[in-house]
């Protein structure tokens, strides 16, 4: 293949896909070690037409960007592999949102800093930095009520939309 930087994808039955960016050198050899993860036994996701879906949410520390919880981080090569493998996606949206409790500005940099982190964790599995795009909303964006406790959990989310 040609000199340059190249998005190289392992697939395998039973496995969930790897990407990774590999830069080949012209008159040289690469190599390209990628480990492969069992997919899991339920469908975490879901590819809509203009979103993936999560079946559960990711999960974060209190008050803090750092996810938390292995169904959290299966989650996300779930979210990995389905961008690995659906050719119409093209970059993704990663937005943060939280409920409207404390103070709004707050809130908007903890969306921006889990939207981000949730960026890293998918830049860390492969997926090439231009096909990602990270931002935080806080409360400004509500999908329910944020008068009951069932409204604001809903509130406090990430969300995968397909851009291109």
């Amino acid at each position: 293949i040609e000199a340059g930087k190249w998005y190289v994808v392992a697939k395998a039955e039973h496995k969930l896909s790897v990407g990774k960016v590999v830069e080949v050198k012209a008159g040289e050899a690469s190599e390209v070690e990628i480990a492969l993860k069992d997919k899991p036994k339920n469908q975490l996701v879901i590819i809509e037409k203009d979103r993936i879906q999560l079946k559960k949410k990711i999960q974060f520390k209190l008050n803090s960007a750092q996810i938390t919880g292995a169904e959290s981080f299966a989650i996300l090569d779930s979210v990995a592999d389905a961008i690995n493998t659906t050719t119409r996606i093209k970059k993704v949206k990663i937005e943060g949102h939280t409920d409207d409790k404390g103070v709004r500005e707050a809130n908007v940099k903890l969306s921006k800093d889990r939207a981000g982190s949730v960026r890293d964790y998918l830049l860390k599995a492969g997926i090439a930095a231009e096909m990602l795009e990270a931002e935080g909303y806080g409360p400004d964006k509500p999908v329910e009520s944020n008068k009951t406790n069932r409204g604001r959990e809903a509130n406090r989310r990430v969300e995968f939309l397909v851009v291109e």
